[in-house]
């Protein structure tokens, strides 16, 4: 249940920070996200997936990888430690141009 809260407070981040870092310049390098922003708005577009995204994890968050120390609960909020990391990063070199 830990790594299940953990995950959602990433995700949380990781949308703000990305909210915040598209509406201070930074631009979207995924092309199908970005025509899911333009298409649907970023708001709902990232409502949508990080819903879905969370909904999935919660039916599967007990499961399990043979061999492997960590579950895949684990795995991925490490990985969002990583896309939230480059998110603030992203808005520091904006900030940074910004400023010039």
């Amino acid at each position: 249940m830990e790594s299940f809260l953990l995950l959602t407070a990433l995700t949380l981040a990781d949308m703000g920070t990305t909210l915040y870092a598209l509406r201070n310049g930074a631009h979207e390098v995924n092309p199908m996200l970005s025509r899911c922003f333009s298409k649907f708005g970023v708001l709902s577009t990232l409502v949508a997936i990080k819903s879905a995204f969370l909904g999935l994890m919660w039916a599967v968050r007990d499961a399990t990888i043979p061999e492997v120390p960590f579950s895949p609960l684990e795995i991925l909020c490490a990985l969002y430690v990583v896309v939230v990391i480059h998110n603030l990063l992203e808005i520091k070199k904006q900030r940074d141009l910004n400023s010039q």
